[in-house]
């Protein structure tokens, strides 16, 4: 009777042992593909995009997105403008990921 028991109890512990692993990696992907799925702040990616541009004098980006389709995919982007002291830049940064997408002088 007494191994019966402990039988139990390991059973359960085993269950244990592949459910809360489980529970763990299933909210974690969840959590990726929530922040993945959210378009992010286009302020918050013109501070991103800034970040690779030395001198800056001046910056602006679209609030609207806009769809564009590129390699057969389509993404969701926001159009800005970087102004440094020697080049002026027209640049596209994914919505949802902040990907810098293109950049191009003008």
């Amino acid at each position: 009777m007494h191994s019966n028991l402990l039988m139990r109890g390991l059973l359960t512990m085993k269950k244990y042992q592949i459910i809360i692993p489980v529970i763990v990696v299933t909210g974690i992907i969840a959590y990726q593909l929530r922040h993945h799925m959210t378009m992010q702040h286009p302020e918050t990616l013109l501070q991103q995009v800034l970040t690779n541009f030395d001198h800056v004098t001046g910056s602006a980006i679209v609030y609207e997105p806009e769809k564009q389709e590129k390699f057969g995919q389509i993404s969701h982007i926001y159009r800005g403008i970087i102004n440094t002291q020697d080049k002026d830049y027209e640049f596209t940064v994914d919505a949802y990921t902040g990907e810098l997408i293109d950049t191009i002088e003008i």
